[in-house]
């Protein structure tokens, strides 16, 4: 259980970077959403993240961003909880439809939503780790007992 909270901060702090990356690349290049998106998933480390994979594919099929991206997000296992999940999936809502200011506040403010996640994902990481901890330092002295 522990793992998988330090996972899903892991995964947070990663889907930070990519909104970092999308801003960046989207303000200065302006590339079509689907340029955007193939050149962000071969950079490191989204090229190992499952959403990114599936939505390349998906794209190269055909597929539009709106509709791919969040299926991605709910089909892989991404690290993400469905809360998480359901932040980054809004992205399809707005990026490639509006203006491009449109496109960079909306990044902007899905970072904010993100990082404010992942600081109450930390925050239970660390309650929860320490618990998890005192459990199982509990549970070692009670086999121990139990076999005295």
């Amino acid at each position: 259980m522990a793992s998988s909270l330090r996972e899903r901060a892991a995964a947070l702090e990663t889907a930070i970077r990519l909104m970092d990356s999308l801003y960046d690349r989207l303000a200065f290049l302006q590339p079509p959403i689907n340029r955007l998106i193939e050149a962000v998933g071969g950079q490191e480390p989204f090229n190992r993240l499952d959403y990114i994979q599936h939505t390349l594919t998906a794209i190269q099929k055909g597929e539009r961003f709106a509709l791919c991206w969040p299926k991605a997000l709910s089909l892989t296992n991404s690290g993400l909880d469905k809360e998480d999940a359901r932040v980054v999936a809004a992205l399809s809502q707005n990026l490639g439809v509006t203006d491009l200011e449109g496109q960079l506040q909306f990044i902007s403010y899905t970072r904010k939503l993100l990082e404010e996640r992942l600081e109450k994902a930390r925050a239970n990481s660390q309650k929860s780790g320490k618990l998890y901890q005192s459990l199982g330092l509990l549970g070692g002295l009670a086999v121990v007992v139990i076999l005295l």
